[in-house]
């Protein structure tokens, strides 16, 4: 169900659905760095609070659309999964550490992280 007309759209895919059984939400992707000590970064989790319905790979300007730091702008990896549990739907934040990355973009984010399931991991040459 989606909550129309608001900033914020909750939507649950745990209904009586067999595919929402099998969790085959949306489609969501999600991009992140490994660790790096010397600027004191310690890296994204795979299983993370943001995720977005474009593949980070193959859409253009995904940096700014979805207001990425810049110790994140360049991916070490590539996760990708469908949602089977609550999850909402706003306008991604704007970078906190690079104005030139203003956010803006749909962006998902589950109730729960551990209800997406993952389907892949990619590490881009």
């Amino acid at each position: 169900m989606v909550a129309a007309g608001s900033a914020t759209d909750v939507v649950n895919t745990l209904d009586d659905s067999p595919i929402a059984a099998r969790g085959a939400g949306p489609l969501v992707f999600r991009q992140g760095t490994f660790a790096d000590e010397a600027v004191g970064w310690p890296g994204n989790v795979v299983k993370g609070k943001q995720w977005a319905a474009e593949n980070p790979l193959t859409a253009p300007n995904y940096a700014k659309r979805y207001g990425l730091p810049a110790e994140n702008a360049t991916p070490d990896w590539v996760v990708g999964g469908r949602m089977r549990g609550p999850y909402e739907v706003r306008p991604a934040p704007a970078s906190h550490n690079n104005p030139l990355n203003t956010g803006g973009a749909p962006e998902y984010v589950p109730r729960n992280p551990e209800d997406v399931i993952l389907e892949f991991f990619h590490m881009p040459d």
